[in-house]
């Protein structure tokens, strides 16, 4: 199939079914996708179903994230310089289960395309930032840690 013949209907109806898939396999991958739908399309369509799975997990992670504030695919008038690296999609949930056991810490765009996490402290508060959504999670997994022990606790 030459994709120059490929049809407006036909990527819509590839969106479609690859976030039905998404969402009842939340855990699947490309392979597993291209096994399940594959057979609907055309057989040269597997390299634009892994795309368009890429395309669903990437704007998902985004509108967790806070990058982007919805699903219709509007974007901010002034956009934040936050970004996932490519390896890092598997911090989305971490951030999440962070977020839920910390509501009061604040985590976002901390400029030039950091992330910033700010904590409430008694007398002010403490702010982090790093480069990656991972190394942000991962000083205030520390900082939460020192916090959580007893007076006069040392390791």
């Amino acid at each position: 199939m030459r994709f120059r013949e490929d049809k407006p209907e036909d990527l819509a109806r590839a969106r479609s079914a690859v976030t039905a898939w998404r969402e009842q396999n939340p855990q699947g991958t490309a392979d597993q996708l291209v096994a399940d739908l594959g057979g609907q399309f055309h057989p040269d369509y597997a390299v634009v179903l892994r795309s368009v799975l890429f395309t669903t997990d990437r704007q998902s992670a985004r509108t967790v994230t806070g990058i982007i504030a919805d699903r219709t695919g509007a974007r901010p008038v002034n956009p934040p310089r936050m970004h996932l690296v490519p390896d890092e999609e598997d911090q989305v949930l971490r951030l999440l289960a962070f977020r839920a056991a910390h509501p009061e810490v604040i985590i976002g765009d901390g400029g030039f395309g950091t992330w910033q996490a700010r904590i409430p402290e008694p007398n002010g508060e403490t702010v982090t930032t790093r480069y990656t959504l991972r190394e942000v999670l991962d000083r205030l997994d520390e900082l939460t840690a020192a916090d959580s022990k007893p007076d006069g606790a040392t390791g």
